[in-house]
């Protein structure tokens, strides 16, 4: 990894607190789902409003990740486990409140993570096929995409809980689905010199080999360590999934100057990028 600075103009950031700092070479990838639709469907998930996101300050904190398809697009299990929740949330909370997520299934998956249960939540559902205490195996059918509860349009809400089922012990969904075939994920920290967090902060993706035009982008979290939580062994404040393998060099803009990192993509795995700020 290389980083150089050049001067810039932007949007100042302010640091928040003391961010995990795992060593990242003992972490490991954990790409244990599939993703919830089949073959000829969107299997993406939206970068308007990722993990960790207000969609710049438009829509609530996100606990999870979209991945929009029409209304009766079949809902597929990510992986083996049994349910734990099934249908309308209109009477028992799933997410911050009744009705959030509208229709839901929520499952515990069979295999454990540092010896803590894993629960993948499947929200906004427009019907559902599977019942609580049901045993299910990864691709069956559990039900079809829908916009039930607070939804903007149909998609399917993906949200991964580590430890307790509970809406603020998420992790990033992107994080544990796979990757697409001949994609990569890349993951990160941008911090202070002493080891704080950087909000918000936009970072750009010039694919090579000519490195002249950015194609992707992502920012930070926000600054809500407690609502929602970076990956227990990577400790990561940025994320982007399913990026092409390849060369690139990364635009990181911060309080006037812009750095710029090269880094390198490998298909099905996660790359990493680490950047201090004096």
């Amino acid at each position: 990894m290389t980083v150089s600075a050049a001067k810039s103009t932007v949007t100042p950031i302010v640091p928040g607190g003391p961010w995990p700092t795992p060593d990242v070479t003992l972490a490991s990838d954990h790409y244990w789902l599939a993703r919830p639709t089949g073959p000829g469907t969107t299997q993406w998930a939206s970068p308007f409003y990722p993990y960790a996101s207000t969609g710049q300050g438009q829509y609530l904190l996100h606990h999870g990740a979209d991945i929009g398809n029409p209304t009766g697009t079949p809902l597929l299990a990510p992986a083996d486990g049994v349910v734990v929740f099934a249908g309308s949330d209109s009477a028992t909370a799933v997410g911050p409140t009744i009705n959030f997520f509208g229709n839901a299934v929520i499952i515990e998956l069979d295999q454990r993570y540092n010896e803590q249960p894993v629960f993948v939540l499947l929200g906004h559902m427009n019907s559902v096929d599977v019942q609580v205490g049901q045993r299910v195996t990864r691709g069956q059918r559990i039900g079809e995409t829908g916009s039930t509860g607070i939804a903007l349009g149909p998609h399917v809400h993906v949200e991964v809980r580590v430890g307790r089922n509970d809406y603020d012990h998420t992790r990033n969904p992107e994080f544990w689905l796979e990757p697409m075939q001949g994609h990569g994920t890349i993951a990160g920290r941008i911090l202070t010199a002493d080891g704080r967090h950087l909000p918000n902060v936009p970072i750009l993706f010039y694919p090579g080999p000519d490195f002249n035009s950015p194609r992707y982008y992502a920012y930070t979290y926000v600054d809500a360590m407690g609502l929602i939580w970076p990956d227990d062994a990577w400790g990561e404040n940025f994320l982007l999934a399913d990026l092409p393998a390849g060369a690139y060099k990364v635009e990181v803009s911060i309080n006037g100057k812009v750095y710029y990192v090269d880094i390198v993509v490998e298909a099905g795995k996660t790359t990493w990028m680490e950047l201090r700020i004096k």
